[in-house]
């Protein structure tokens, strides 16, 4: 079975964000194509309900992924607890699916969790706002990512 990973992003008071959007219609797109057969939402409630799991999978089923075929995990609050609480429900390497920018960090983090993860990177375009916070996020991971396992 290859699993996607769909990593959280933010909900806003009147719905999800694009970055989420982009990224449960982009792993919609892999299972739909045959790429994935199972899909892991992840992402906790950090602003405002519902959680960014729950969210995913709501785009999801739109989009026409079964619901037999998605896993919440809806507890984590970043990048580290999507994958730490992710790792007990998936077995093997697994496709990760975030934007471009934010995809470096996201490997860094399943290689020090533990996870064999594979890039399906969401296509769009960059913003300086967007470059500038991955920068810092980053630095910070860089350190959080210390002795991590």
């Amino acid at each position: 079975m290859t699993t996607a990973l769909i990593l959280g992003a933010a909900m806003r008071k009147d719905g999800p964000s694009p970055a989420l959007v982009r990224r449960a219609e982009h792993a919609a797109g892999l299972y739909l194509a045959g790429q994935v057969d199972h899909l892991v939402a992840c992402g906790g409630c950090v602003t405002f309900p519902p959680t960014e799991a729950e969210a995913i999978r709501v785009i999801l089923l739109a989009n026409g992924v079964p619901a037999t075929a998605i896993t919440l995990e809806d507890k984590s609050v970043d990048t580290v607890q999507n994958f730490r609480f992710a790792k007990s429900l998936v077995s093997g390497p697994v496709i990760v699916v975030t934007d471009r920018l934010h995809m470096p960090r996201a490997m860094r983090t399943a290689r020090a969790v533990g996870i064999e993860a594979h890039p399906a990177p969401v296509p769009h375009r960059l913003k300086p706002r967007l470059v500038l916070r991955e920068v810092g996020a980053n630095i910070l991971y860089l350190w959080k990512l210390r002795g991590i396992r």
